[in-house]
């Protein structure tokens, strides 16, 4: 099992793991620190499972904009189930993550890929900040191939206007009226 987490106030958490055939499956969520701590007490980790976290740098920005000390006491709650269990500690930092989640200006592209983007985006930001994490850590490690994208065009005609994403690689809907796409 691999475990992703965006910690903070409410912390993302991503599984990826295997089903009662084998198969592996990704399970994906946010939790309050309490209640993220009861949800990581029921898991049973075996050797080589793996914890991984967003990395959390106090710099002089943080200070100016937060005094939320949650994100470290989640990496440090993290760090203590993974010394006390035997697992490997991982932190990457959120810059990575999104990058490699990103292609072009598409800030999902690869989650949508693999088809573990949470939805609705505004509910689940802490949940695809955590798969965002897991993704990186499996490709990184070889354990799955990177998902492959393909740039998405946009429409620029009349009806939709500049800049309006289209369905035309066939994740999306055509957009409906564009003569163009659909």
């Amino acid at each position: 099992m691999i475990c992703a987490f965006d910690p903070g106030g409410t912390t993302g958490w991503a599984r990826w793991c295997n089903d009662d055939e084998g198969e592996p499956i990704v399970i994906a969520g946010q939790s309050s620190f309490d209640a993220l701590i009861r949800e990581v007490e029921e898991l049973e980790f075996e050797e080589g499972d793996v914890i991984v976290a967003e990395r959390f740098t106090i710099n002089a920005q943080t200070v100016r904009h937060s005094q939320q000390t949650t994100a470290l006491e989640v990496i440090g709650y993290l760090r203590a189930v993974a010394l006390t269990n035997g697992l490997d500690f991982v932190l990457q930092t959120p810059a990575d993550a999104k990058r490699f989640a990103q292609v072009g200006s598409d800030k999902n592209a690869r989650l949508v890929s693999l088809g573990w983007l949470q939805r609705p985006l505004a509910d689940n930001d802490h949940a695809n900040d955590a798969l965002r994490h897991l993704v990186l850590y499996l490709v990184k490690n070889k354990i799955i191939e990177p998902p492959r994208v393909a740039p998405r065009e946009k429409c620029t005609c009349e009806q939709m206007g500049n800049g309006v994403i289209s369905g035309n690689d066939g994740r999306l809907p055509p957009a409906e009226g564009c003569p163009r796409h659909g």
